[in-house]
């Protein structure tokens, strides 16, 4: 018989399912800065800015009003045109911005000037309108001979030839200058200041006058500067910073000198000359010498510092006071002797007396034309108000003395502290003088 078949092996027990892995909890998201506008569904390990898509089916936010979507840390980049950026519209230069955003973590600009000339915008630091960035740089673009290039800087000049900007535009159409260009909104390098939607950001200007389409000097009246959030476009009124000290002591030294002691000490030699009169016009004249010459330091000192050398009036007209200030002393010690009246003598008291009240008359309206320039550079009222105060209160003192001259008949004795006519009342009530008293006088 055949034999019986085998049976056939049961079939292997399914294995059992491998264990679910516990889901990873996400990392926690650092809260958001105060005011901020959220992000949502960004994507993990990706800048602020960086072109990331969204998940599907995650809700798109709405875009803020005239804004792009560009963005850097919480703020939009917004969309303005047709801002103007000067303070004082009287002036009708026509400076006037627009900016939009450029792709995904840019902003574009466009700078017009209703003037045929060069023209420079940039991107300061510091809570004042610094073409330094107050010491730690700003970035400048400028359009001049029809190329637009980028300075980092960091002095009262431009540095070298500046890198030039591709893509940018420098245009001259109908005597009108136009600067566009656009940049990122970070910091590339050290030496580029990032732009800042949702902050007040600094912006300066600068330019030339009409024709000058060189970059040169901007001149007093060719530079200024905002406070604008790029975000909202939110104007900020500029802080007016107190002048520094290098310049209050200017201020003050050169009231002394020429504001009071120096036109003291002529009105001393023109009204009063009895006694003594002679040591103590010199004495007056060698003080206020020196304190002339220490101005004129902390002068240069201001002028490294933070202006320039030799760029307005009052700088020059300062130049030609001290000139003549300083070599009135070399001149007197050559004087001939009053008698007999030479030639040499006449021509001696043309010059000194002739340059010396030129000095004095120029030396009092600079102070005032230096108060002036003090208030046009953007300095608080409080250090306008300490110049021209200074300079009022120190230049009284000599104009007192010199009216007090003209209309007392015994100025001499009373000024110069000489013995006093001791006046006596006769019989009739009329005042008379000594004869010892008399004799002294008219000596």
């Amino acid at each position: 018989p055949a034999p019986a078949p085998t049976p056939a092996p049961p079939p292997p027990a399914p294995a059992p399912p491998p264990p679910t892995p516990e889901p990873t909890p996400p990392a926690p998201t650092p809260e958001s800065p105060p005011g901020s506008v959220a992000l949502p569904n960004a994507t993990a390990g990706i800048a602020p800015g960086a072109n990331a898509s969204a998940p599907e089916g995650s809700p798109t936010p709405a875009p803020a009003s005239n804004a792009s979507a560009a963005m850097v840390g919480w703020a939009r980049v917004g969309k303005a045109s047709n801002i103007s950026l000067e303070h004082d519209e009287s002036t009708n230069r026509g400076l006037r911005l627009s900016y939009a955003p450029f792709g995904d973590d840019g902003i574009e600009f466009n700078v017009t000037l209703d003037h045929n000339s060069w023209l420079g915008f940039g991107f300061s630091q510091g809570s004042v309108v610094s073409m330094t960035g107050d010491g730690k740089g700003a970035d400048v673009f400028t359009c001049s001979d029809g190329v637009v290039r980028r300075y980092w800087v960091t002095g009262l000049s431009l540095n070298g030839w500046g890198v030039e900007v591709p893509g940018a535009q420098c245009s001259r159409v109908s005597s009108k200058t136009s600067l566009r260009f656009n940049r990122s909104l970070a910091a590339l390098s050290a030496e580029q200041v990032a732009v800042t939607p949702g902050d007040s950001q600094q912006l300066i200007w600068a330019h030339g006058g009409d024709g000058t389409t060189t970059q040169m000097y901007h001149g007093r009246g060719g530079r200024g500067g905002i406070d604008l959030d790029l975000s909202t476009g939110t104007i900020s009124k500029m802080f007016k910073p107190s002048g520094p000290l290098v310049l209050i002591f200017h201020i003050f030294f050169m009231c002394l000198a020429w504001g009071c002691l120096l036109p003291l000490g002529a009105v001393i030699a023109n009204r009063f000359r009895l006694g003594r009169w002679f040591l103590l016009h010199k004495r007056i004249q060698i003080t206020g010498w020196v304190l002339q010459l220490i101005g004129v330091g902390f002068a240069v000192l201001y002028c490294q510092l933070k202006s320039a050398h030799l760029r307005n009036y009052h700088t020059w007209i300062g130049l030609v006071v001290t000139a003549v200030g300083t070599l009135q002393p070399l001149n007197a010690l050559l004087r001939p002797h009053s008698q007999p009246r030479t030639v040499a003598r006449i021509v001696f008291e043309v010059i000194h007396k002739g340059f010396g009240w030129s000095a004095i008359l120029l030396g009092a309206a600079n102070m005032f034309i230096g108060v002036v320039l003090v208030y046009q550079k953007g300095y608080s009222d409080g250090t306008v108000v300490l110049g021209a105060v200074s300079s009022a209160c120190c230049l009284a003192v000599p104009l007192a003395v010199f009216g007090f001259g003209c209309n007392c008949p015994d100025r001499g004795a009373l000024c110069l502290r000489l013995k006093k006519l001791k006046p006596r009342r006769p019989a009739d009530g009329s005042l008379t003088s000594s004869s010892d008293d008399a004799s002294e006088h008219s000596s």
